[in-house]
């Protein structure tokens, strides 16, 4: 008697082992292009915004001409390039839809070149129309905890 529920007991955990390795593997796994474009349109609308806020604060200053259409022109030419996205969702099979927290590696460019790299960490969770909605972000913690959340 004991054995047999012993035996079980062990099959169900290899079972559930078994599918929790696999969404694992799929961590990587990004196949929603909706998805990566609100996270790109995040990241533009957090560096748009940054320029925008030099472009009037050196406005206000009264900066030089040249100060200003330095800054007029970050706000047009800076683009981010995203590198790699990752996905975070719960490991437990039997968790489903819920929040999403995507860890998207970037450069920002200007006319091609550098100005900088980063990784941010961000929320986002479907809805009924089948889009994302973005809840803000968290960090690498927020990241891998995810995986191991336990209601949706």
């Amino acid at each position: 008697m004991f054995g047999k529920l012993l035996s079980r007991l062990i099959i169900v955990a290899a079972i559930v082992l078994a599918a929790a390795i696999f969404r694992f593997n799929q961590i990587s796994d990004v196949e929603d292009p909706e998805l990566v474009r609100q996270a790109e349109a995040v990241l533009t609308d957090r560096f748009r915004s940054r320029n925008l806020s030099d472009l009037a604060d050196a406005v206000k200053s009264s900066g030089s001409l040249d100060v200003i259409m330095q800054r007029a022109g970050a706000v047009v030419t800076e683009d981010v390039v995203v590198h790699n996205i990752r996905a975070s969702r719960p490991l437990l099979p039997w968790v489903s839809g819920g929040e999403v927290v995507l860890q998207v590696d970037f450069m920002l460019e200007d006319r091609g070149s550098k100005v900088a790299a980063g990784r941010s960490h961000l929320r986002f969770e479907p809805t009924e129309d089948q889009r994302w909605r973005y809840l803000g972000e968290t960090d690498f913690q927020g990241f891998y905890s995810n995986l191991f959340r336990l209601g949706g």
